[in-house]
């Protein structure tokens, strides 16, 4: 019987071949609809008066998920977000609240919207909320962590150069081995954009320059922590990215016009003496590229909605892609685009040719004249030591001084294979998360599963095929349509965030497709035909499911 299996599923293959190549051209089309009655294997977590369920936390080791929401930070079970909840109330004083309002802020906004957890130590929370546009800050013991505690005034800290004051305001943080490097503003009036070390020993007060050649009404929207010190052989620093849409000001057009960027700077950054002082001797950017070469007009994605991380190896900072969701300024209708951006294309365009503004003929050019050694907005490396440039702190002027003239590259990052891996009319993605996977078959080739939120609440799976994407899945979330505002990976769970809720669904649910062929043409890289019991499997589920000859087609079909 299982022999008859086993035929049938090759030959239902080989003649639904042609059907799979005409489906890469139809890659932004959903091949599996899943609608809110459908879903059986979700989870989610929902209370009265808590709402805008934003920030995720994980903390392996309790298996917890850690939430920031409106006036509360909440503790949730990885195995079942409902079970057994814990909270800690964090709201804003009435009489804060009057004095937000009488300053002209809407009352919804006059409340405490939390937006950095992170953790300070395997024992310590680091939690900043915007605190009715007076943004503060707290440290919150993991073992002390009650239900329905309330936080005191005296436990408090400024949040301000850490967390944005408008809960609307784009912003983006990452820790660095227990520092905090914050991407906000830095007044009420959100006038004075930052790119800043906001906490730690060195000197906290290391920010951009407050010109609008170093940031240009930029929108934050990411960052991300690399160890390019690790194995070194040049004795490299640390580095900090940060990912974000401003407006361009090397464009001569008749409108603004908003560019992508993603900067650079260096985790033992310290400033110059004199020349930069407390400001970042090591920052740098450039422009993101995200184009469609196929549409009628080469479509330009300009505008950066969310930038997503990932590591396929490590202990390998050299194999890290980030994947990132695009629209277009000028695009009338909906449309979203996916653009990939390996570190080592990043590296090499700022590590590329300055670009400066000419005066004379008030031009942005490429720099052509000598500049100045050791490289401007370069990390102290092992060379620099041995020239005695032991910090920043060394650094001569003239090195300074060229560097606060010119943050920007000339030479822009284009995305992997030079086009964006996904393009999709009518959606508006809001939010991404990527996972890698290895295939079934134990060979060395690997496919990378994105979820992708939309702001009508459904979560799009996709797996990248080569140079593009095909959506796999289109799961409807919520019965009343509401944005995803954050997504969570963790092993094999996928947690979501709401306005309304924290929903906690498996990133795979293969017991779905009950025929072989429904199993190997679903496409999911993370399902499997178990040949022992004949059914649908996770492929980490069962050791059976690595000898399914499923494998040989799919990674034919995908190749």
């Amino acid at each position: 019987m299982r022999l008859v299996e086993y035929l049938f599923c090759v030959f239902s293959l080989q003649r639904l071949w042609f059907q799979l190549d005409c489906a890469l051209a139809l890659q932004a089309v959903p091949r599996v609809a899943v609608s809110f009655t459908e879903q059986k294997h979700k989870s989610h977590f929902t209370m009265d008066d808590i709402s805008n369920y934003s920030v995720f936390l994980v903390h392996e080791s309790s298996r917890t998920l850690y939430v920031g929401a409106k006036d509360y930070i909440l503790a949730l079970s990885l195995d079942s977000v409902n079970d057994n909840p814990k909270w800690i109330e964090w709201k804003v004083p009435k009489q804060h609240q009057d004095s937000c309002a009488q300053k002209g802020k809407k009352e919804i906004d006059c409340h405490n919207y939390i937006r950095i957890l992170e953790f300070l130590n395997d024992d310590e929370l680091f939690v900043c909320g915007t605190y009715s546009f007076d943004p503060q800050c707290i440290r919150i013991n993991l073992e002390e962590f009650q239900l329905g505690k309330l936080i005191s005034d005296e436990k408090m800290e400024n949040g301000r150069r850490k967390c944005p004051f408008d809960p609307s305001q784009k912003y983006a943080a990452v820790m660095a081995d227990g520092v905090l490097y914050a991407a906000t503003v830095n007044n009420f009036l959100g006038t004075d954009p930052l790119i800043s070390r906001a906490t730690g020993n060195l000197d906290s007060g290391i920010r951009t320059d407050a010109t609008a050649v170093w940031l240009s009404d930029p929108d934050f929207v990411g960052s991300a922590f690399v160890r390019e010190s690790q194995h070194s052989d040049i004795g490299d620093d640390d580095k900090i990215y940060f990912f974000f849409t401003e407006t361009a000001r090397e464009f001569d057009f008749y409108q603004k016009v908003k560019v992508p960027r993603v900067a650079r700077v260096c985790k033992g950054d310290m400033g110059g003496l004199k020349t930069l002082q407390r400001r970042w001797t090591s920052f740098v950017k450039t422009q993101l590229v995200c184009a469609d070469p196929d549409s009628e007009n080469g479509i330009h994605f300009n505008i950066l909605k969310d930038m997503f991380t990932l590591q396929s190896e490590p202990n390998d900072w050299s194999t890290t892609v980030f994947y990132g969701i695009f629209v277009s300024q000028w695009k009338k209708g909906e449309v979203s685009a996916v653009c990939s951006y390996s570190i080592q294309d990043i590296l090499e365009a700022l590590n590329g040719k300055f670009k400066e503004y000419n005066r004379d003929c008030e031009k942005w050019a490429t720099v052509t004249g000598v500049i100045p050694e050791p490289r401007p907005g370069s990390c102290i490396t092992s060379q620099m030591k041995a020239m005695s440039f032991n910090t920043s702190l060394d650094l001569p002027d003239r090195v300074l001084n060229f560097i606060r003239d010119h943050p920007l590259m000339d030479q822009p990052v284009h995305p992997i294979d030079k086009r964006p891996i996904l393009v999709k009319p009518d959606t508006n993605y809001e939010t991404i998360a990527v996972t890698r996977v290895a295939a079934v078959s134990g060979s060395k080739s690997h496919y990378d599963v994105l979820f992708l939120g939309t702001d009508k609440g459904h979560i799009h799976k996709a797996v990248k095929i080569g140079a593009q994407a095909v959506i796999l899945e289109d799961i409807t979330l919520f019965e009343i349509n509401q944005p995803i505002q954050n997504l969570q990976l963790y092993q094999d769970s996928l947690y979501v965030a709401s306005s309304s809720s924290v929903v906690h669904l498996p990133i795979a649910n293969c017991s779905k497709f009950r025929k072989c062929h429904d199993c190997i043409l679903a496409r999911d890289p993370l399902c499997g035909w178990d040949t022992e019991q004949l059914k649908c499997v996770n492929q980490d589920a069962n050791e059976s499911v690595r000898r399914c000859e499923r494998t040989h087609f799919i990674d034919q079909v995908t190749s």
